[in-house]
């Protein structure tokens, strides 16, 4: 069971009145939250924990999913018109992307998305590589 599951739409993030879930709880159990802005807000003082999950944490929506770079190509797009020039994104390739690769890295486009990219041609069969649109 997972401890904590956030899906909604980033549309309203940094300029909605109006929150998926807000709470404050004095034992800290559980939050579940479902919304069209932010799903969750948490925050804590210097030097404490603003979110601790014991257990698996499940995310959805077009911020996370898996692309696979072609065979013979070094690089996939990824459409998702919320990027900007500042988000972070996280890729992790999900097999071996061939004996000479060095490195898979992320190029932003603002407003398009991101592309997956690697130093040379992806092998046989592709690199799938996992992402996650930490920040938009």
């Amino acid at each position: 069971m997972a401890a904590l599951i956030l899906s909604g739409s980033p549309a309203g993030l940094g300029n909605s009145v109006s929150r998926g879930f807000q709470n404050q709880s004095l034992t800290g159990v559980g939050a579940i939250t479902n919304g069209d802005a932010d799903g969750l807000l948490v925050s804590a003082t210097v030097g404490s924990i603003s979110l601790q999950a014991a257990g698996d944490v499940v995310a959805s929506g077009d911020n996370i999913g898996v692309a696979t770079i072609p065979a013979g190509l070094q690089t996939i797009a990824v459409a998702n018109t919320n990027i900007t020039a500042a988000s972070v994104i996280l890729a992790t390739p999900m097999a071996q992307a061939g004996a000479a690769a060095r490195q898979v890295f992320v190029s932003r486009n603002a407003g398009v998305g991101f592309s997956l990219n690697t130093d040379v041609n992806a092998p046989a069969g592709g690199i799938p590589v996992s992402y996650w649109v930490v920040k938009y």
